[in-house]
């Protein structure tokens, strides 16, 4: 572990792969076409610039989260991308901050980077949860508390992460008596979302795969019960945002089916791409 290093976490954008080319062309097209869309709806220059800097940005981070959910699957997180850009473009309200809570979430469990959490990354993420706590619902505390005793009960964990899983924990239950309580915050939506998308991803989930893919910063393979905690522990994640969150990130329970359909409406694809090429190989021969 380089020590020098600010984040652990964090992955690079090879531009020498042709997907990170790809997503990058995505992204700043999404930023030139949702602030182009703001504008001719009358918006200012300032606020149709951050419209299409949000819009483009979500865009990025829902490729960026189902990379870490199906890391062989390269081309899935672009059927992800195309359904985000069907599901923004009525102008459907985002939060970033959840996004990228998810996002480090993910990476703290999966160590899709090869390497641990380093302490800036445990202490952004318990800091996203806490505030995100706040405002929003007590569930993104205790999820982060989760995170990271989860990642304390399976190999090479981050240093510290009970101590800092169980503060988490208490500081949910903090949130929870400040606000009097737990509310459900639901719609039948929101619950159909939540059925639907899992039993699609369900199986993924609990497919036992060796993966091909590799960790950034160490050229290692992924460990596999790593990668399976990650994808169940993002289902639960999609439940408890479906019956408990609200307001700025309601949004978000859309915008995970998206990534579940994503991922799987991509396998099934490919399958059938798969079958038919086998099926056209026979009958030539």
């Amino acid at each position: 572990m380089n020590s020098g290093r600010i984040s652990n976490i964090g992955r690079p954008l090879d531009t020498d792969y042709l997907t990170n080319r790809l997503i990058i062309s995505i992204t700043l097209l999404s930023f030139i076409a949702f602030t182009t869309i703001s504008a001719l709806n009358g918006q200012n220059s300032y606020i149709s610039l951050l419209t299409g800097a949000r819009y483009s940005m979500a865009v990025f981070l829902m490729w960026a989260i189902s990379r870490e959910l199906d890391p062989d699957w390269h081309w899935g997180a672009f059927i992800v991308v195309l359904l985000s850009l069907i599901l923004l473009s009525p102008g459907i309200d985002v939060s970033l901050l959840p996004f990228l809570w998810l996002l480090l979430i993910l990476r703290i469990t999966n160590h899709s980077s090869g390497l641990p959490a380093g302490p800036f990354d445990s202490l952004l993420v318990a800091a996203l949860g806490i505030v995100l706590g706040y405002t929003i619902s007590w569930i993104y505390t205790a999820i982060s508390s989760a995170a990271f005793i989860i990642d304390s009960r399976l190999k090479e964990p981050a240093k510290y992460h009970v101590q800092a899983g169980i503060i988490l924990f208490f500081a949910s239950i903090l949130i929870v008596i400040q606000m009097d309580g737990v509310a459900f915050e639901t719609s039948m939506e929101e619950l159909y979302l939540f059925a639907v998308g899992t039993v699609l991803f369900l199986p993924v989930a609990i497919k036992h795969e060796v993966f091909k893919s590799v960790g950034d910063r160490t050229g290692e393979g992924l460990d596999p019960s790593r990668i399976k905690a990650t994808r169940i522990m993002s289902m639960i994640i999609f439940l408890l945002i479906a019956l408990f969150s609200a307001g700025p990130s309601a949004s978000l329970t859309k915008f995970m089916f998206c990534i579940f359909a994503g991922l799987v409406i991509y396998r099934i694809i490919n399958r059938l791409m798969q079958r038919t090429g086998k099926l056209s190989g026979k009958r030539s021969g």
